[in-house]
């Protein structure tokens, strides 16, 4: 839910996740898509699965849900910036098909000192470069190491 859903919820009960679910009109539909492999950045206390993510059907097996139109496709579980195969699955042509009947793309990031600028910028403009890309809305949780960013 979103925020003004959780206030609504909490004060006044008039919430869509109130209503009965025979009753809605619409659903939104995500897609998690665990399918980055490996990360740049080596986070203390990070326990994310980072190998043996990505299989070579993962798209193909998406793609055949046939579904019209999906709100959001999640990119994890890696981070997407850190991610070794990042630059890979965008430039995929599945993934720009998947991308053309979704909202945008949810991911998550820490933009760390290891890894270099540079490679963030070719990340950013290869999605600028694409007009798929360049339409979508992002949602982005940023993780921040507060020790870092205060020293």
């Amino acid at each position: 839910m979103i925020t003004s859903d959780w206030s609504d919820y909490l004060n006044i009960g008039t919430s869509s996740a109130n209503i009965d679910i025979s009753k809605h009109r619409s659903f939104k539909i995500q897609c998690i898509l665990d399918i980055l492999e490996g990360c740049k950045y080596h986070c203390p206390g990070c326990f994310v699965k980072k190998k043996h993510n990505y299989h070579d059907s993962a798209l193909d097996n998406v793609l055949s849900l046939n579904i019209d139109h999906m709100d959001d496709l999640v990119l994890g579980p890696t981070d997407f910036f850190g991610a070794d195969n990042i630059l890979q699955i965008l430039e995929d042509p599945r993934m720009i098909e998947l991308c053309r009947s979704v909202e945008g793309i949810q991911h998550n990031t820490s933009i760390d000192g290891d890894v270099t600028d540079d490679f963030v910028k070719d990340v950013i403009s290869y999605l600028e470069s694409n007009e798929v890309y360049t339409n979508l809305n992002y949602d982005v949780q940023i993780a921040v190491d507060v020790y870092k960013t205060l020293t």
